[in-house]
């Protein structure tokens, strides 16, 4: 989706179809959104102000959103399915060990923190003020959580990895969001490149033992 989506959103590689006015006019609300972004909390915006930025009329606005959060949980869509697009991200590779795995998924997901950073950050801040945002979240949480289950049982199978803790589900979804509050202040306190990498071999050793039951040593 995001690929698509830096025009308007709907358009087919080969479409020559010009975007319709009003493909047009969303797009130009999620862009105002996103650039808006970079400087305010979403908080502090009003639908007056990003409507203004998009130059669409308020009433422009609400014919496509009805709050001020819907946009940014397209803009949170579009960014998860940049990540979750890559190729095989959550699944390892037959000839990747589990350590390799976990350092190549979780400094991609550090990365598009890091290209979405306005984004993710507004989607942690606006979760308590918006239901929409909160189920648009912990939809693709759960996606991807089934994803690396199923990695995870597969590597149990291949005793790959050691079972150690009977609810897989409980274990992945703390550990998603321990990783993604890292995450989330790795980008509100303005980490440097060797503290983001010092959280990422954190993060890679805490998943290896939870979940492999690896030594640290050996895991990362």
């Amino acid at each position: 989706m995001a690929a698509k989506s830096q025009s308007s959103g709907s358009e087919l590689l080969g479409d020559r179809r010009a975007a319709s006015k009003g493909e047009r006019q969303r797009r130009a609300i999620l862009d105002a959104l996103q650039g808006l972004l970079r400087y305010r909390p979403i908080a502090e915006l009003t639908v007056g102000e990003i409507a203004s930025s998009a130059k669409v009329t308020r009433s422009g606005f609400y014919f496509y959103f009805d709050t001020k959060f819907a946009p940014l949980a397209v803009l949170l869509s579009e960014a998860y399915d940049d990540w979750t697009s890559q190729p095989s991200i959550l699944l390892r590779f037959a000839n990747e060990t589990p350590a390799e795995y976990c350092r190549r998924c979780i400094s991609s997901a550090a990365q598009t923190w890091n290209t979405h950073e306005n984004i993710f950050v507004a989607t942690f801040q606006a979760m308590p003020m918006d239901q929409t945002i909160t189920d648009e979240w912990n939809k693709w949480n759960t996606r991807t959580e089934s994803i690396l289950e199923e990695q995870i049982r597969r590597d149990f199978d291949n005793s790959i990895a050691q079972r150690h803790y009977q609810d897989m589900r409980t274990l992945l979804k703390t550990l998603a969001r321990m990783t993604q509050y890292e995450l989330y202040k790795s980008r509100v306190d303005n980490y440097s490149d060797a503290e983001q990498e010092k959280m990422i071999n954190a993060l890679c050793h805490i998943w290896l033992v939870s979940l492999w039951g690896l030594d640290s040593a050996a895991g990362v």
